[in-house]
């Protein structure tokens, strides 16, 4: 059965299988990003109701974003060696179980352990999707259906921003911010049978033991990465936080050195994959595209703060952003007819094209205007061409015994851009707001951020030219191995 899903070669019932497992696993897919936007609306709620300290509330947050960046590349790589299927309903069983517990926490420290245990639950079955899609769909199927996976962050954009927001003041059987996890129950269940059924076993190399140690070398590399980012600014930067990220310089000097001396056992991280040209600079273009977080943290600040709106309110404000976010992945697989190549860079002007039409808007008008709306569609259009054409980049051009760990890798890379954009942004947009209050203030200081991170957008630009190049001129993958 592995010969027929690693050279694409399926019988009638298992193609129809295959996409009927499509439903259930972007299903598991949209629970990751949901929970990640619609906590930041609830952390209010969360404070009051649970009596929270402003030095805790971060860590609702980034307990979710360190367990689920830690575990992506060794649930790859569990996924590649015992099973796909397997981790894909592991994860998804522990997702709902820990969105139970967050739904029933009584303090904000079973929260933050609820929000860990999520965290890892999505690690689990993240990487399986994109993975399982490589593996058994044929490839004429690939590229809409990866379309379909940036279609699917989208639409969890929305729902957690704007769902999220609505949810929340509906106040649903009197449960409060507590629906925002019970929702996740009936989803994950209804997903969990749909996958039991349709989702066929697939792995990958299944040779060589398992790196137990450099499994735990990468989680605290992550961990050092990550947690000072994530808390850091809330809690003045402490001394702890700059130690953290010293450390972990050093650790990634010394974990890559020692993932190229094992020997007796396959290494997590394979080192040669990474060092592909195309491999490379696609995923240093993922975590430099994932620092456009800035835009979702200043955006809700900017709306909030500075033009007054309530949570609804600017909820709502959002929706010309998500609505482009949908639209961008289902232009992809045209694009990618059209365009070939350079679909990539074409994504990222777009995206910046749109940053910067909204750096003009809230630079030259206190108030939200046509111009402003206009960004907001391009960039969100631009958002969902790079997430869809890049992860298509990386997933179709390496083995399919080789696809959780990309997928592992992509997400990682993503994961650990967006907290550099909160943390490496986010002081530019304080430090111009200063002592300044009302919407030109706010408009100022959110445009001068955004303009840092248009121009580091601007340099993503011209490395996918770079990117588009290899791929015009290489074969990242020998055709017997795809």
């Amino acid at each position: 059965m592995l010969d027929s899903l690693t050279t694409g070669r399926t019988s009638g019932t298992e193609s129809r299988r295959d996409v009927l497992a499509v439903g259930p696993l972007l299903t598991g897919a949209i629970l990751a990003p949901i929970d990640y936007f619609v906590v930041n609306l609830a952390l209010p709620d969360i404070r009051a109701d649970l009596s929270a300290g402003d030095g805790q509330l971060p860590f609702v947050i980034s307990a979710y974003a360190t367990a689920y960046a830690v575990g992506l590349i060794p649930g790859g790589r569990l996924g590649d060696r015992f099973g796909r299927k397997r981790l894909f309903l592991t994860g998804l069983t522990g997702f709902v179980v820990a969105s139970a517990l967050c739904g029933l926490a009584g303090s904000i420290y079973l929260l933050i352990a609820g929000r860990f245990l999520q965290g890892l639950a999505a690690s689990m079955l993240s990487p399986q999707v994109l993975a399982t899609f490589r593996a058994v769909l044929p490839q004429r199927h690939q590229t809409p259906v990866i379309a379909a996976y940036g279609f699917v962050f989208g639409l969890g954009a929305i729902i957690g921003q704007v769902g999220g927001g609505l949810l929340l003041q509906a106040d649903v059987f009197g449960l409060g911010w507590r629906a925002i996890f019970w929702i996740n129950v009936p989803v994950g269940l209804l997903a969990l049978v749909g996958a039991r059924a349709w989702m066929r076993e697939n792995a990958g190399d299944r040779t060589g033991a398992l790196d137990v140690a450099g499994a735990a070398a990468l989680c605290a590399l992550i961990a050092l990465v990550l947690v000072p980012l994530s808390v850091g600014r809330s809690l003045h930067r402490p001394p702890w936080a700059i130690a953290c990220l010293v450390a972990a310089a050093v650790l990634a000097w010394w974990f890559v050195r020692f993932q190229r001396r094992r020997t007796r056992v396959r290494p997590l991280v394979d080192i040669d994959l990474i060092r592909r040209p195309a491999v490379w600079r696609g995923l240093l273009l993922a975590f430099w595209f994932y620092t456009d977080s800035l835009f979702f943290m200043g955006f809700g600040i900017y709306t909030q703060d500075g033009l007054g709106r309530s949570a609804s309110a600017a909820a709502l404000l959002f929706l010309p952003f998500s609505a482009g976010f949908i639209i961008g992945p289902l232009i992809v697989p045209k694009l990618v007819v059209v365009a070939g190549e350079r679909t990539v860079p074409i994504s990222f002007a777009v995206l910046s094209a749109g940053f910067a039409l909204q750096v003009t808007a809230v630079l030259t008008t206190a108030r939200p205007g046509p111009v402003l709306i206009a960004g907001l569609v391009v960039a969100g259009i631009g958002h969902g061409l790079v997430l869809s054409s890049l992860t298509r980049v990386l997933m179709m051009g390496v083995e399919t015994s080789r696809a959780g760990q990309i997928s592992s890798l992509v997400i990682s890379a993503m994961q650990i851009g967006s907290a550099l954009g909160v943390a490496g942004f986010g002081p530019v947009l304080f430090a111009a707001l200063g002592d300044g209050t009302g919407a030109r203030a706010y408009g100022t200081a959110f445009g001068i951020a955004e303009a840092c991170l248009t121009a580091a957008l601007l340099g993503c630009l011209l490395l996918s030219f770079s990117l588009a190049h290899v791929l015009r001129t290489g074969h990242p993958v020998p055709p017997t191995q795809r």
